[in-house]
């Protein structure tokens, strides 16, 4: 079961936490979640620039790249 499906316990208005094997992870409440690895190539986020283009587009920089460079049509 993923962290994200389980129920979050409110702290406050803007704070939220769980205990999953006894770590306690706490979140912002407006916070969204994204993937830990992308969905064209299925490779873990391994840098700050994958979360970025996670968070813009949905796909980790090299598939974003790659696709960016195949739309353009300079193969």
């Amino acid at each position: 079961m993923s962290i994200h499906d389980l129920k979050w316990n409110d702290i406050d208005k803007k704070t939220k936490k769980i205990v999953l094997n006894n770590v306690v992870f706490v979140k912002p409440t407006d916070s969204e979640n994204y993937p830990i690895d992308c969905p064209e190539c299925k490779q873990l986020l391994s840098s700050i620039e994958d979360c970025e283009c996670i968070k813009k587009h949905n796909l980790c920089e090299e598939c974003w790249s790659n696709k960016s460079f195949n739309y353009k049509g300079n193969i």
